[in-house]
């Protein structure tokens, strides 16, 4: 089943706008574990007695793969750090829209 589209004035209702703020949060947290994964990954690679000098394409093909299994991995949540992250951040998405009401509110 599809979920509805909202209106292209941006009326949403409030249930459906917090869910989706919470979706976004979730997919941001996941991206960030991937992007630092990825990262170790890389670190991990780096051989500095390597005695032959590494072929581009291979460096290429291994950093694409790299990448691919830090994404997989953080979907999967098996390292906990995105939902750690997520945890942590997703009481701020109330305090968020409060505090961008006041700014607009005052003079």
């Amino acid at each position: 089943m599809m979920e509805k589209v909202a209106p292209v004035n941006g009326a949403m209702v409030e249930g459906k706008s917090q869910s989706l703020e919470q979706q976004r949060l979730k997919e941001a947290c996941c991206d960030f574990e991937a992007i630092l994964l990825s990262q170790i990954f890389k670190s991990m690679r780096a051989n500095p007695l390597a005695v032959e000098r590494p072929d581009p394409a291979r460096e290429m093909y291994e950093e694409m793969m790299d990448q691919s299994l830090a994404s997989q991995i953080s979907r999967e949540s098996r390292t906990g750090l995105a939902a750690a992250l997520y945890g942590q951040l997703s009481p701020l998405l109330g305090q968020e829209t409060s505090g961008m009401e006041k700014k607009s509110e005052e003079p």
